[in-house]
């Protein structure tokens, strides 16, 4: 957090409430470093701002540890802190702002990797964006981001597949079936799940061309729930080859086939019928037949 006062401000120590010290309290220590073309504050400042903190955390600061080489590349002194905070059972971690523990993103998660495999918190006193590398670390947040997607991804997608091999319909259900909230149970749709069934019925008899039961599916009142309007040639070749209508549910690679976990509403023998039927028609297309009514179920 950024406390707000102005860096030639007096601090009057005494003015400031301090938690009583106890055997739980919380430890802290300081580490401030010479930053590069940075005149916004001097080492003298950001300790006080980071005691400061401190108090108004209720921290026991254990041991201040201040950098004024800011060209070394070693960063003996912040070794030294880290070094410090392993042994000594260390909570808090206090700086300025995060570049004062490195200015590149690479370097600084790894820091921060180490403070917390040691279970170190790293507490910020002032926001990064009043230091000249916020660019820096914007890269980082949007790394850091990124890394968060892919994983949060990966598990996604590996969540979907287990439910998937378990016999769940990860993705919109189709035509026909519902979902049951709160259980998140797959049933029938009552009103459509036996148009559906003349529908594979009607085309397995083998009698009718695609087009002629797209067009008497239609009369029969089967239409598309998000627009009302009946279904083309192409989607109702899609219903007559999706598997889930027999309850079964291939896997993402599509090598495996698993059984769902809801009742089917076509047999899998008529569903193989209709695949034979629709890989037949498309080589020799059939000779038209009398649709069946309903008067006259098929």
């Amino acid at each position: 957090m950024y406390l707000g006062f102005d860096d030639d401000e007096e601090i009057h120590w005494d003015d400031i409430p301090s938690v009583p010290k106890g055997a739980d309290q919380p430890t802290a220590v300081i580490y401030a470093r010479c930053l590069p073309d940075d005149q916004s504050a001097d080492l003298t400042t950001l300790i006080k701002r980071c005691k400061l903190s401190c108090e108004l955390e209720g921290y026991i600061l254990l041991r201040i540890f201040t950098d004024e080489d800011c060209t070394s590349q070693t960063r003996r002194i912040l070794k030294s802190a880290l070094e410090y905070c392993s042994g000594n059972n260390v909570n808090y971690l206090v700086v300025p702002a995060l570049v004062h523990l490195s200015q590149y993103p690479k370097q600084l998660l790894k820091i921060l990797n180490k403070l917390i495999d040691l279970d170190i918190t790293v507490n910020t006193v002032s926001p990064d964006e009043s230091t000249p590398f916020s660019n820096s670390f914007n890269s980082l947040l949007d790394l850091t981001k990124n890394v968060l997607s892919i994983e949060n991804r990966d598990k996604i997608k590996n969540g979907m597949e287990d439910a998937r091999k378990g016999g769940k319909i990860v993705h919109r259900l189709p035509v026909g079936l519902i979902r049951i909230k709160p259980q998140a149970r797959t049933i029938h749709d009552e009103a459509i799940a036996p148009l559906i069934r003349m529908l594979f019925e009607c085309y397995a008899k083998g009698q009718y061309t695609l087009r002629e039961v797209t067009a008497f599916i239609a009369r029969q009142g089967l239409t598309n729930p998000r627009t009302g309007k009946p279904f083309g040639l192409s989607s109702i070749k899609r219903i007559l080859s999706n598997p889930i209508y027999c309850g079964l549910i291939r896997t993402s690679n599509r090598a495996i086939t698993v059984r769902a976990d809801f009742e089917p509403i076509v047999d899998e023998r008529t569903f193989k019928f209709v695949q034979y039927r629709l890989f037949s028609d498309s080589l020799h297309p059939r000779r038209r037949g009398s649709l069946p009514t309903k008067s006259n179920p098929v």
